[in-house]
């Protein structure tokens, strides 16, 4: 398959792939003790350069083959339809994953945050599925906070010491491509899920919200309505059948359906997206939501919206529930 994002097919030829690799389970039991300095860090490092340094210390397939994508400037994201697998290299978001799905290899996540401080907490995950027993699956999560002053990554334990991990269960750990919150998903033998939500307050993740999936499923079904001035009145209704959510839009409220969005809260958040594909992107109508439900009931994040003529709007706004369902007309 001459696109596939197997790392053998992708790596073939590279002098990287004649380096001794490290699994999760070797990077978990050393990771914390070795600092890691970054050849031309400078003040603000981007996330591939982070990333190269990590590399040059624990070697991993999965990053050598998102390093290979990356040398490409341009450079985004590939899907692989035939196996399930991506590989993004997202730089404005600070944002990288590679993801394998039925092909074999590691998977690996990385993000970058900026500090109040001025430091850079950077974060990386790789995961080695094993598809017959979960609970066998390796994983190595490592966190480091960048000093510009020295351009070293120095290992930080104690920014995820509470990404604590339930016996019994399955984790998966949800690095954010949108926002600064971190979600981790854990599920028991059932397949039953709760979601960690971590918030970022702009030095460590100083909260925690906790919800187990059943419930985030009933508490979101429901109309919800930005009445925020300034913001765009959106409005969606989202109903749950077997665990797919769709929402219906309405921005300006009068009634008339704007967006048919896809949802899902595979994480804990609410994703809200555009379900119709556009032959043109940039001249239809398109929507991209990310809400985090709150403990007193409202959803609050960030949103995209493009009308049909190319406007756009964006930016963070709070939603609260309907007491009862609009009705949207054909």
């Amino acid at each position: 398959m001459a696109d596939s994002l197997r790392v053998d097919s992708l790596r073939a030829d590279s002098v990287m792939s004649q380096v001794v690799k490290f699994s999760p389970e070797d990077i978990e039991v050393d990771w914390a003790n070795k600092e890691i300095p970054v050849d031309k860090g400078g003040q603000k490092p981007e996330l591939v350069t982070l990333l190269e340094a990590f590399n040059k210390v624990w070697p991993t397939e999965a990053v050598d083959v998102l390093l290979d994508c990356a040398k490409d400037q341009k450079f985004t994201e590939k899907m692989n339809e035939e196996t399930g697998g991506a590989i993004v290299m997202d730089r404005k978001n600070g944002y990288a994953e590679v993801v394998q799905g039925d092909a074999p290899g590691d998977n690996m996540s990385a993000a970058v945050w900026g500090r109040k401080d001025g430091d850079l907490l950077f974060i990386v995950n790789i995961v080695r599925p094993d598809k017959e027993n979960a609970e066998k699956t390796q994983q190595a999560i490592c966190a480091y906070d960048y000093n510009p002053a020295t351009g070293t990554l120095t290992p930080e334990r104690n920014a995820i010491i509470r990404f604590r991990q339930t016996a019994g269960m399955t984790t998966d750990y949800k690095l954010p491509r949108e926002g600064k919150d971190i979600s981790i998903v854990e599920r028991d033998k059932d397949f039953k899920g709760t979601f960690h939500i971590f918030v970022w307050d702009g030095q460590y993740f100083s909260k925690e919200t906790t919800i187990s999936e059943e419930k985030l499923a009933k508490s979101l079904n429901g109309t919800w309505t930005c009445h925020e001035e300034g913001k765009p009145q959106l409005t969606f209704t989202i109903t749950n059948d077997a665990e797919t959510y769709c929402g219906i839009t309405d921005c300006n409220i009068d009634g008339i359906t704007e967006y048919e969005a896809a949802a899902n809260a595979y994480d804990g958040f609410l994703h809200l997206y555009e379900v119709s594909a556009a032959e043109e992107a940039n001249t239809y109508p398109a929507i991209k939501c990310k809400f985090r439900l709150l403990k007193n009931g409202n959803l609050q994040g960030s949103y995209y919206l493009r009308s049909d003529e190319g406007q756009e709007l964006k930016g963070e706004m709070t939603l609260q529930k309907e007491n009862t369902l609009r009705q949207y007309a054909e």
